[in-house]
């Protein structure tokens, strides 16, 4: 069953060490590195919709051209008429080295999951 709704934390995390050790065919880079999570969240609330929107609000909001929330939707590729409304209170500040795009993504993916609207071990696959 479906949950209609979901509020999980993204935390700011902090690079210890990062090294890049090539770059791929793809044009991303193989990395090794060391992260710490600091006490600072981002807040992302999924509640079902009839239509699917994305809101940005708090301290750091802006208007995401490159929105990672979007990507991560239509790399998920929702089925069955699935809508979202999805509120990201930015608490964490934006390109400031602090991860607040890929936690976000992960907490969404981790809210979605939860919802059982998806399955990650599907995603892996």
């Amino acid at each position: 069953m479906i949950q209609d709704k979901q509020i999980i934390f993204a935390p700011a995390k902090l690079n210890i060490f990062l090294k890049v050790i090539n770059k791929r065919k793809d044009s991303y880079h193989n990395i090794r590195s060391c992260i710490t999570f600091i006490n600072l969240y981002d807040k992302i609330e999924i509640t079902k919709s009839p239509n699917t929107n994305i809101y940005y609000k708090g301290p750091f909001k802006d208007n995401y051209e490159d929105c990672i929330i979007k990507k991560t939707l239509n790399f998920l590729k929702l089925k069955n008429n699935i809508n979202l409304r999805i509120t990201i209170t930015k608490n964490i500040p934006v390109q400031g080295g602090l991860g607040s795009a890929s936690t976000n993504a992960a907490a969404l993916i981790r809210g979605l999951e939860k919802m059982k609207i998806i399955n990650k071990s599907k995603i892996e696959d």
